[in-house]
């Protein structure tokens, strides 16, 4: 994953894409990318919350703490901070404790299960949280089974081929560097997606789920 995540912060500091640049140019706390944390600060919160990461966990937000924009659909997707994600946990935005909510949208929440010590990876699920009218908390299902990832590595090196290959993670965002967007968003956004596609499928990745990369 290490490999994956330099060429994420290259693409972040050099590309001019209109997503490369927003990232860059929104400085933390309300935007752009946090630094990472000291490996200690993360096994603070998880002894705090009693909540067990994977080694892909400790890799991810010693890398960055989060506020990394990385899709939208209506409805912005980011990496979310490590304070964030644990408080989402514990005041119940996630139905059930056992998972974490890594990449969080207005009513999206990717989410990893708790690991056991030792290991390595950890598979990303996805829950909508959507209020619906009349309602005043998010009617909770089973996971959606339209995405699925098996590793955060294999999402991130999936992103990674993303920008290499077309300049961008995210159709929706790819979009805003076509001058022909406004002749036709939806047959342009088709496209994006599907040259993004075959990458995603290729690392395991299944589905957009409202917006991580679609």
């Amino acid at each position: 994953m290490t490999q994956a995540l330099n060429e994420i912060d290259d693409w972040i500091d050099h590309s001019q894409s209109w997503h490369a640049l927003h990232i860059r140019q929104n400085a933390a706390p309300v935007y752009g990318a946090h630094p990472g944390l000291e490996r200690a600060i993360i096994d603070l919160y998880a002894e705090e919350c009693r909540f067990c990461f994977s080694e892909e966990v400790y890799e991810l937000y010693q890398w960055h703490d989060g506020n990394i924009l990385m899709g939208e659909m209506a409805n912005p997707i980011s990496l979310s901070s490590l304070d964030h994600a644990m408080s989402l946990m514990i005041q119940g935005h996630v139905p059930y404790r056992p998972y974490l909510p890594l990449f969080v949208g207005d009513d999206a929440y990717y989410v990893i299960p708790q690991a056991v010590a030792g290991q390595a990876t950890s598979p990303i699920f996805f829950f909508d949280g959507r209020i619906m009218p009349g309602d005043t908390k998010p009617i909770w299902g089973n996971f959606c089974p339209s995405f699925f990832a098996p590793s955060i590595t294999a999402l991130m090196q999936a992103m990674a081929e993303c920008i290499k290959t077309y300049d961008g993670i995210s159709a929706e965002y790819m979009r805003m560097d076509d001058a022909n967007k406004e002749l036709d968003i939806y047959l342009d956004h088709t496209y994006n997606l599907s040259i993004l596609t075959p990458i995603y499928q290729k690392y395991g990745v299944v589905g957009t789920a409202a917006g991580l990369w679609r």
